[in-house]
C-alpha cells in the first residue's frame, strides 16, 4: 500500500491537469477578490473576506469531477490497473489510494485558493468578519464536502474505463445536483406572506400580507431543508452564502455519502471485469 501510495503521489505531482485546474482555482479566487474590492469602491460599501473565503467548495467540486476521471480514465486507458493486478496488489487498496490520491489533489487546490485569500484578500478586503471558531468550523464542513463530492467521482470513474464517459459522467452529476441545490434553495427562500402592487391615483399601494401559497412549513420543510443539508451542493451555496444552520448535519451527511460511496465502489470494483 506504501508503495502504491508512494508511485501515484510521484504521478500526481507531475500531473499537468492539476496544476492547470489548480491555475483555474488560483485565478477565480484573485478575480472574486478583485471584484469585490472594486464593488465596494464603486458602492462605497464594506466588503469582507466572507463574502469570497468559501466559493472554493463549489469550484474545486466541478473541477474534481474534470480531474478524477481523466487522472483514473487514463490509468484505463494505458493499462496501469491491470498492470498494478498483476504485480499483486489487492483491489481494495487500489481504490482506497486512488480515492486519498483525489482528495490530496482537491487540497492542492484548496491550499493554493486560501493562500491568495489570506494573502491578497486580507489586504484588500481586510480580516474576515466572523470568529475564528466559526471559520474553522466552516473550513472543516468545507473539505468534508469536497472529500464527499471526490468520493462520488472516483466512484463514477473507478467504474467507467472510458475516459470520456467517466468525464461526461462526473460533470452531469455535478451539474445537476447543481440545479437540484439551487431550485430546494428557492422552495426554502419562499417567504411565509406576499404582498401584490398595485396602482392607484395616490401612487404604487400594497395590499394586506397574505399567506404564501408556495411557503414550505412543518414537515414538508423539514424534508427539504434535510435534503439541502444532505446534498454536497446544497452545502456549498450555504458555505458560500455563509448560511449554515446545521453545521453537525452537514459534517454527518458528508461523512455518510463518503463511507457509502467507498464501501459501495470497493464491492463493485471487486468483481469488475478489468481488461
Amino acid at each position: 500500500m506504501i508503495n502504491l501510495l508512494s508511485a501515484e503521489f510521484s504521478r500526481l505531482f507531475k500531473n499537468k491537469l492539476l496544476w492547470a485546474l489548480s491555475a483555474f482555482v488560483t485565478g477565480f479566487g484573485v478575480f472574486e477578490i478583485v471584484m469585490q474590492y472594486i464593488d465596494s469602491r464603486q458602492m462605497g460599501t464594506v466588503s469582507y473576506l466572507d463574502n469570497t473565503l468559501f466559493a472554493y467548495v463549489l469550484v474545486i467540486g466541478g473541477c474534481g469531477a474534470i480531474f478524477c476521471s481523466m487522472f483514473i480514465g487514463t490509468d484505463y486507458q494505458d493499462g496501469t490497473i491491470r498492470n498494478k493486478l498483476v504485480v499483486g496488489h489487492r483491489r481494495e487498496q487500489m481504490y482506497l489510494c486512488t480515492y486519498v490520491i483525489s482528495v490530496c489533489a482537491s487540497v492542492v487546490m484548496m491550499a493554493l485558493y486560501f493562500a491568495v485569500q489570506f494573502t491578497l484578500g486580507i489586504a484588500l478586503l481586510g480580516k474576515p468578519a466572523m470568529g475564528v471558531s466559526q471559520l474553522l468550523v466552516f473550513i472543516g464542513i468545507g473539505m468534508l464536502t469536497i472529500a464527499a463530492f471526490d468520493a462520488v467521482y472516483v466512484l463514477i470513474s473507478m467504474l467507467i474505463p472510458s475516459r470520456s464517459s467517466a468525464a461526461v459522467a462526473c460533470l452531469l452529476v455535478f451539474f445537476g445536483l447543481i440545479i437540484v441545490a439551487a431550485v430546494i434553495n428557492g422552495m426554502l427562500d419562499a417567504p411565509e406572506y406576499i404582498q401584490e402592487y398595485s396602482m392607484t391615483v395616490n401612487g404604487v399601494e400594497l395590499s394586506e400580507p397574505q399567506p404564501n401559497p408556495r411557503y414550505l412549513s412543518g414537515m414538508k420543510r423539514e424534508f427539504y431543508q434535510f435534503l439541502y443539508d444532505f446534498l454536497p451542493t446544497g452545502q456549498g451555496v450555504q458555505l458560500v452564502s455563509c448560511a449554515v444552520l446545521h453545521p453537525i448535519r452537514l459534517a454527518l451527511c458528508s461523512l455518510g455519502i463518503t463511507a457509502a460511496s467507498i464501501l459501495g465502489g470497493i464491492c463493485v470494483f471487486r468483481n469488475e471485469d478489468i481488461k
